[in-house]
């Protein structure tokens, strides 16, 4: 608890947080008393109702606040010894496990790797495997999309969506993104090779019965390339609001090491990147987490 107490939040404090609110609040005020003038009975009545809304609001978006930032430093100190490793398709895979404390943040010393923090199918995260990773970032390989303003590989279907602007459109060489890349891929070498236990975690965007089988090769070749650690992964499938989950063309994954988890996103449209800051967001991550808590602890006793 000391290495997590020695780093501050340098953009969140109390007073500032207060002062913001303070000033939406003295808007209200002008609303009332100058602008608008309230007067009649039901302008009164729309104050109190203003009151008892925005209170319970501030109330609930802090609880919230409170129980994952509280949950942050637990997880962060009960799976230390265990090395989240992200594996595609996108990036919840890393985000949502950090944002909860599975897996450390940054400012902690974690390193990126290669699919943290882009697109990777998962048939283009077992070619790479297949190939050690040849023609991923070669420069003849990839091309700067205008559209969304990043490099891709369409060959491989692969988008580095994080590093977005024209510094990265550099055609014929590609400098920049292939040396953070490169570097990405060398920290995933490395804890690869070293973590004594390593979670895999595959964020599945579109699941499907066909994918099964893909599952099961991924997880062969990440075992392979990591050969002294000990092994566990997590599939997580994402299924729109209210869509049906297909479970009967699944062929069995019939390895305990392997926990699939099936979750609806909480409304139509929902962005996890975005509206995890509400309060069905929230509800869909907690439940996410306690679904991956629960299996790892399930392994970690099993294994004791």
């Amino acid at each position: 608890m000391k290495k997590l107490d020695a780093v501050d939040n340098e953009f969140f404090r109390g007073a500032d947080a207060a002062e913001l609110v303070e000033e939406q609040l003295n808007f209200f005020w002008h609303l009332t008393s100058r602008a608008g003038m309230s007067i009649s009975q039901s302008d009164v009545a729309q104050i109190k109702e203003a009151h008892d809304r925005v209170s319970s609001a501030v109330d609930a978006v802090f609880e919230n606040m409170l129980e994952t930032a509280i949950e942050r430093r637990g997880n962060l100190s009960r799976y230390s010894d265990i090395a989240f490793v992200p594996v595609g398709e996108g990036c919840l895979s890393r985000t949502v496990l950090t944002r909860w404390g599975m897996k450390p943040p940054r400012k902690l010393g974690e390193p990126t790797g290669p699919f943290d923090l882009a697109i990777h199918p998962i048939r283009a995260t077992i070619a790479l495997l297949e190939s050690d990773f040849e023609g991923w970032v070669d420069p003849d390989r990839l091309r700067f999309s205008d559209e969304y303003g990043y490099v891709i590989n369409p060959d491989l279907e692969v988008s580095f969506n994080h590093e977005v602007g024209e510094k990265y459109n550099e055609p014929g060489s590609f400098e920049t993104i292939r040396a953070i890349y490169e570097r990405r891929l060398e920290r995933f070498r490395k804890v690869l090779q070293e973590a004594p236990t390593i979670c895999f975690v595959l964020h599945v965007f579109l699941p499907s019965t066909e994918i099964w089988q893909d599952v099961r090769k991924l997880w062969d070749l990440l075992c392979a390339r990591s050969p002294h650690a000990d092994h566990m992964m997590l599939v997580l499938n994402t299924w729109k609001a209210g869509q049906e989950v297909d479970m009967a063309g699944r062929d069995p994954i019939e390895d305990e090491n392997i926990g699939v988890f099936d979750i609806h996103y909480p409304f139509p449209d929902y962005k996890w990147w975005v509206d995890f800051a509400t309060q069905r967001g929230h509800e869909f991550e907690r439940e996410l987490i306690t679904q991956v808590r629960l299996y790892v602890d399930s392994r970690r006793n099993a294994s004791s």
